[in-house]
């Protein structure tokens, strides 16, 4: 048969040239056409099984990429035992069949599975799983694997490829000897694909089958990378780059708290790409500090026109929000700069850094600290005009996303008492929340509002100087309102 459906490919594809003659115009365009995508059909049949699912070559291993030190221990005494089988046997160490790697885009779940095909002494395949046509012939899948085992097959985007296949490749080497030649399927998805293996699955997945004994047994997260892993990621993309000589890679590690990798490397690209606009020979803090915030808020707004009015305003929404930062002597985060630049997204802003990334116990104390830098901007606006603009949105989506966590999920509210209020249905209690909540900001701002007319003389000092110089970093903060930095205690 297979022959047969050959031969009839062949006959259509030879004979066309003959009906071609007779055929003129747009009719001939179309079978022309058809005639091509027949032949590249015709040798796409004829691909082997070799060149579908060919092993993955490279010299790439865990020192090539900088970062993920966590997901780097975990995977490394995977391969220990993958690579090793003979030697862990008789301690009874099982490798788990399948293993999810699990992080928001650009965190490098892609290349540090690339990494282990350098890692590891046994061939490793790798497939999409946005691409249908990897799992037409599971069966065929299937066979590679158990010819090549001990092997490991990656499939990227596991949360796009279809459940009821990858459950079917597991049952196909359900037989398969695991003791002797090991089969590992490894897998990548983001944080809102993935599901808890007891828990089970989030709204909106069907994910929970894979995660059962047998299939997915272990889960590797891929976090955003920490100060430390900020400062290996920078100094290795800067290692061939041109720096200024006072630069801080700390500091530039700071600056990018929040950033995946993806987002570090597009950060120093376009540092460097800046630096070369305005014919440098090397980045200057300047370039970092620009990248930096056009990777938040968009490039300068050169033709935003606002009246002196405005700017004014803006100038003060900014100062309450960075004079309540250095009042309340946040211990976790420190001031950074504080501009009025105008850009796409945004018309001013007010930097901090995070002092403790790691530091997640937070007393309530220091939450009510930044429902209070939160509420500078608006406060310090009525405070000085009398009046108030909408641009504290966002900080008062901030600001209620604070207190309500405070209510309802943390026991700190005596209304509500010490429960996990969220799993409340009552209207009574639903009252009792929305009071609790309206009774809270008020109360935050109004401390917020009196700490600005107490400091009444620094706030107007901080918006004047705004409006001079446009952006002030923190050592001209401290100077021009005669404060000390915070001694770190953390």
């Amino acid at each position: 048969m297979k022959y047969i459906k050959y031969l009839s490919i062949l006959t259509f594809v030879f004979l066309m040239p003959i009906v071609e003659c007779s055929i003129k115009g747009t009719i001939f365009r179309k079978f022309n056409a058809a005639r091509h995508g027949i032949i590249s059909l015709f040798y796409k049949m004829q691909q082997t099984t070799k060149e579908k699912y060919e092993p993955l070559k490279t010299q790439e291993n865990f020192n090539s990429i900088a970062g993920m030190a966590s997901a780097k221990e975990d995977l490394q005494e995977i391969i220990n035992v993958f690579n090793n089988p003979e030697k862990f046997q008789h301690r009874a160490v099982k490798l788990p069949r399948g293993i999810v790697l699990i992080g928001d885009s650009g965190n490098g779940k892609t290349a540090v599975a690339r990494t282990i095909a350098g890692e590891t002494k046994h061939p490793f395949f790798m497939i999409s799983g946005e691409i249908a046509e990897n799992f037409s012939n599971i069966k065929e899948l299937s066979e590679v694997l158990k010819k090549q085992a001990p092997c490991i097959l990656f499939i990227d985007s596991l949360d796009k490829a279809p459940n009821t296949k990858i459950t079917e490749l597991f049952h196909e080497l359900d037989e398969h000897d695991h003791t002797k030649k090991p089969i590992i399927i490894l897998g990548a998805m983001g944080n809102m694909h993935a599901c808890h293996p007891h828990g089970g699955p989030q709204e909106g997945n069907n994910n929970n089958q894979l995660f059962k004994s047998g299939r997915f047994e272990q889960q590797i997260h891929i976090e955003y990378p920490d100060l430390q892993e900020r400062k290996e990621i920078i100094a290795m993309y800067l290692k061939n780059i041109s720096i200024a000589e006072n630069i801080s890679i700390e500091h530039v590690a700071k600056i990018t708290y929040g950033f995946s990798i993806a987002e570090i490397i597009k950060f120093i690209s376009k540092a460097s790409l800046l630096s070369l606009q305005k014919n440098k020979t090397a980045i200057d803090i300047n370039d970092f500090e620009e990248a930096h915030d056009r990777m938040l808020f968009g490039k300068k707004d050169e033709n935003a026109f606002f009246s002196q009015e405005q700017k004014k305003l803006v100038a003060y929404h900014e100062a309450g929000h960075a004079l309540i930062l250095l009042l309340t002597e946040n211990k976790y985060n420190s001031l950074h700069k504080v501009s009025i630049v105008s850009r796409d997204h945004f018309l001013g802003a007010t930097f901090y850094l995070s002092e403790n990334e790691k530091a997640h116990l937070r007393l309530k104390e220091d939450l009510e600290k930044r429902i209070m830098m939160a509420f500078g901007g608006h406060a310090a606006e009525e405070l000085v005009f009398g009046t108030v603009s909408n641009g504290a949105g966002s900080d008062f989506i901030n600001a209620t996303l604070i207190i309500t966590n405070m209510i309802m999920h943390f026991g700190m509210s005596d209304a509500v008492g010490k429960i996990f209020a969220y799993f409340s249905r009552s209207e009574h209690m639903a009252k009792i929340i929305d009071e609790e909540l309206q009774k809270m900001a008020q109360l935050y701002y109004q401390k917020t509002k009196k700490l600005l007319i107490d400091n009444r003389e620094k706030l107007d000092l901080l918006a004047v100087k705004l409006l001079e110089k446009e952006t002030l970093y923190a050592d001209e903060v401290y100077q021009l309102l005669n404060m000390n930095p915070p001694v770190k205690t953390i």
